[in-house]
């Protein structure tokens, strides 16, 4: 059976689950991708027509091997909105109902897909961070994320329990 060799973050591994599990990300972005490019298309026209702006926007977040890179998303705030705003009080802003609709949905997210085919990302890994987040946790743990590539979603995301759903029941 053959072994493939590639370097990971600068140390050479034996692995063929990564292979495997990049493999699956190609198939299932291009999959992905040809059946809801019309429903992102949509969704950036509508977003622009809502928000008169740009459709879509790009932050920068910390990926594979700690490198920075262009995190791609379909607007759904207004461009003057506070970047750094997070989950809680973005909800709290008035924001267009198609918007609201977008974030819960995760549609806002399906540029991500075009990041999955060239590499930057995975389906499933570490969510990224952003770069002022990353100094908040411990370095042990910085090293054991960044040495997966990025996921569209992650673990916690795909359980069962949301933070949305923790708060609710306290």
């Amino acid at each position: 059976m053959a072994v493939f060799r590639y370097t990971e973050c600068g140390a050479n591994r034996r692995i063929r689950n990564q292979d495997m599990k990049r493999t699956v990300d190609l198939v299932v972005s291009v999959v992905l991708l040809l059946i809801l490019t019309p429903v992102i298309a949509l969704a950036a026209l509508v977003m622009m027509i809502v928000l008169r702006g740009a459709p879509g926007f790009s932050q920068i977040r910390i990926g594979r091997c700690g490198k920075p890179f262009k995190l791609w998303k379909i607007r759904t705030l207004a461009s003057d909105t506070d970047p750094s705003l997070d989950s809680t009080e973005v909800n709290l802003l008035r924001i267009h109902p198609l918007a609201r609709l977008l974030r819960i949905s995760h549609i806002d997210e399906l540029p991500q897909l075009v990041q999955v085919l060239t590499g930057r990302m995975s389906l499933v890994g570490p969510r990224p961070h952003i770069p002022h987040l990353r100094d908040q946790i411990p370095a042990v743990y910085q090293l054991e994320r960044e040495r997966l590539r990025p996921g569209m979603t992650g673990i916690w995301q795909l359980s069962r329990f949301r933070p949305d759903d923790i708060l609710d029941g306290a």
